[in-house]
């Protein structure tokens, strides 16, 4: 039933998150401090590359990147099936909750990350998408349950 006002906001949830995955807003470099050959790893859309110069990067545990990642992936996974389960409304408010805790984790974290490289331009990239994935989510909420509570009325007039 994708014409219902929460099918919709779910949808809008998915393709936030998808842009989220093809725009390259995990970049991140991580140089360990150990090695004198200044390795640098590199993550984005793609697979890992290795990267070396001496130029001076911004230094954060790769680990965290790739949280960012799995939590986005999941959090899509989580909309796609929260979408279709709709028969199922109690399941599909479950669904969105816990949408909503992964989505507010996967935005700290981008907060996070964004407030450790201290630029402005990457702070409202990072954090926006993520944002406006959530309020999404947060209004599908919202009229699941809307729809619940009027399901409840009529059974109660039957």
């Amino acid at each position: 039933m994708l014409y219902r006002p929460q099918s919709i906001f779910l949808i809008a949830t998915i393709a936030v998150l998808c842009l989220v995955v093809l725009m390259p807003i995990w970049d991140t470099k991580a140089r360990e401090p150990n090695l004198k050959l200044g390795r640098e790893y590199h993550v984005d859309s793609n697979p890992f590359r290795e990267y070396s110069h001496d130029a001076p990067v911004f230094i954060i545990p790769l680990l965290l990147a790739l949280l960012a990642r799995s939590l986005n992936l999941t959090a899509i996974f989580i909309a796609i099936y929260g979408l279709c389960k709709y028969n199922n409304r109690g399941f599909q408010l479950k669904l969105g909750l816990l949408n909503a805790y992964v989505l507010a984790t996967l935005l700290g974290l981008a907060l996070y990350l964004s407030i450790q490289r201290q630029k402005e331009i990457q702070l409202l990239m990072h954090c926006l998408l993520p944002a406006m994935a959530l309020v999404g989510n947060l209004l599908a909420n919202h009229y699941i349950r809307k729809d619940e509570k009027l399901v409840k009325v009529a059974e109660r007039i039957r």
